[in-house]
């Protein structure tokens, strides 16, 4: 007997459902799995105890998660029962990001979800290249539960754990035009107190605006994780725009810094992303505004508007020499 998977899916992502059986169908043909769904066809009270029933005679419940999803009553009624089983140590639950949602807030946003880099599969560049991704997690969770069949309420753990991390980043909330500042960041465990903690007794703390990102899942390894921190500011001039951070498999990384100068005046948004191989993990955005220094602002801001003032006061100028001559 195969691995009793049922799918929770709102009917407007029927087609997704079929390209999801599709990615592990390989696993059906070797009866190495036993697919259950329906097709939201929901009259009639026999019916809903059938769901019920597939509902708890299930070992993996998959959520397809979407707008939609989470707007269904029936969909939330499922969710909720998948998750009590799972609490109780009875099921696994992985939800699969169909279409871009706020599923941040939803019941299940401490599990890890698939695609692993959050990001759904209506939003990657090919469907093939997002459902591969969906098919070799969803096999992984699958294999996981094959090896603990003789214990069905204790789940053998996933080939490759994940762990929940956050980005926390500072950049001074106001720049002096031209002066050298930096972008300080760090990747740290959900509970940890993180680059907050580090710096607050800095004399210029309460000058800096710190921001923490939305948590977000990555792979821990024994020899840890290589990201590429990225920052990107379309009026900020950054020394290095990337660097290499690396991530312990059970700690916070060192504090990574990039310095900048402010080369225009006003507001500025700075965008740090984290990724490997080209993947996002999580993507970041920071504000500052540029002020003139104290001693007043820089000798190039000076010329320029001596140069208006002085064109203003020529034509000001002329037309009066040529309002005099014409009378």
């Amino acid at each position: 007997m195969g691995v009793r998977i049922f799918y929770s899916y709102a009917r407007e992502d029927a087609k997704y459902l079929d390209e999801t059986r599709s990615s592990i169908a390989a696993l059906r043909h070797q009866r190495r799995i036993e697919e259950w769904w329906d097709r939201r066809e929901r009259a009639g009270v026999e019916w809903e105890q059938a769901i019920e029933r597939e509902l708890d005679r299930s070992q993996l419940v998959i959520l397809l998660v979407s707008r939609d999803f989470i707007q269904s009553d029936y969909c939330h009624k499922e969710m909720t029962r998948a998750l009590e089983r799972q609490r109780n140590g009875s099921c696994a639950v992985v939800p699969v990001l169909i279409r871009p949602c706020n599923w941040k807030i939803a019941g299940f946003s401490h599990l890890n979800v698939i695609p692993v880099n959050a990001k759904p599969v209506s939003t990657w560049d090919t469907l093939d290249e997002a459902l591969e991704h969906v098919g070799e997690e969803l096999t992984r969770v699958i294999e996981s539960l094959e090896a603990g069949t003789r214990e069905p309420s204790k789940p053998a753990a996933p080939a490759e754990t994940w762990s929940r991390r956050v980005l926390d980043a500072a950049v001074p909330r106001e720049v002096p035009y031209g002066e050298t500042h930096s972008v300080r960041t760090m990747v740290r465990t959900a509970g940890s107190g993180g680059l907050g903690m580090l710096i607050e007794n800095e004399p210029d703390y309460d000058e800096l605006d710190i921001r923490t990102s939305s948590p977000f899942s990555i792979p821990v390894r024994g020899s840890g994780l290589q990201l590429q921190l990225r920052i990107k500011s379309d009026t900020l001039e950054f020394d290095d725009g990337s660097k290499t951070m690396l991530l312990p498999p059970h700690d916070n990384s060192g504090v990574v810094s990039l310095s900048f100068r402010a080369r225009a005046f006003g507001k500025h948004e700075i965008t740090a992303e984290l990724v490997t191989d080209d993947i996002s993990w999580v993507s970041h955005l920071l504000k500052t505004v540029t002020k003139a220094p104290d001693d007043g602002p820089p000798d190039a801001y000076v010329e320029k508007e001596e140069v208006v003032v002085a064109a203003v006061t020529f034509y000001v100028v002329c037309i009066a020499k040529a309002m005099t001559a014409h009378a």
